[in-house]
């Protein structure tokens, strides 16, 4: 998605510039993955000193109205609305469940610049947008420059990662693509995973990369919109 995931993905105060005008996005989210259920306000402007942004970048939901002051013609905008309401708010506990293993992923010392950055990896390859924004504005948030982000897709020829980013970057590619090949994670890269994480930091990094292809086959089935929370 063109637009910068860091102004999508704001929990208060996202502002998208068009002409001059500055649009600010106010929304409540909760679990990193998925927005809650509410509605968003818009508000605009006119001494934003932004540059402008091209109107045919901005992707809006159905929860997100335009004021007249943006001047964006509705023909430019692609309205989006997710199949169902998130799975995760209509089952009771599937919420708590699946902020669980993140949770349980985070308790062995990985870096969370790390977890970010191969969860937006998987995320890509899934085709989850929700995932590859808010992935990718954590990336932003944690100092990554622009260049190391967008390399993520294409990491391999990136001057961008270290090796124990690289083998981790290929893990993560391989589970989340299992059925590609029959013995997807072979010897030799069990035994570079093993010579830069512990027994206890390879489950870890099993845990967050199990959660997020689970995150992003629910959101990908239901056509969860990127961009909002």
């Amino acid at each position: 998605m063109p637009v910068d995931g860091t102004s999508l993905s704001s929990t208060l105060g996202a502002r998208f510039s068009n002409d001059g005008v500055r649009v600010t996005t106010f929304s409540i989210s909760r679990g990193g993955h998925i927005p809650l259920p509410g509605v968003v306000i818009l508000m605009t402007d006119q001494n934003a000193v932004t540059p402008p942004l091209d109107p045919q970048e901005i992707i809006m939901t159905e929860a997100t109205q335009t004021s007249p002051a943006a001047h964006i013609d509705a023909g430019d905008v692609v309205a989006l609305k997710a199949r169902m309401p998130h799975p995760a708010f209509l089952l009771d506990g599937g919420l708590d469940a699946l902020t669980g293993l993140g949770r349980v992923a985070r308790s062995a010392g990985v870096p969370e610049a790390l977890l970010h950055m191969l969860c937006l990896r998987a995320s890509q390859i899934n085709g989850c947008s929700w995932c590859v924004v808010d992935h990718a504005r954590e990336m932003t948030e944690d100092g990554a420059s622009t260049q190391r982000i967008h390399a993520v897709a294409a990491w391999r020829d990136a001057p961008y990662f270290t090796e124990r980013e690289r083998v981790a970057l290929e893990f993560t590619e391989e589970i989340t693509r299992l059925a590609d090949r029959p013995d997807p994670i072979s010897d030799g890269l069990w035994s570079r995973m093993t010579a830069q994480f512990d027994r206890r930091q390879i489950a870890a990094l099993l845990f967050e990369i199990g959660a997020i292809n689970v995150w992003n086959r629910i959101n990908a089935a239901v056509r969860q919109p990127a961009g909002q929370r």
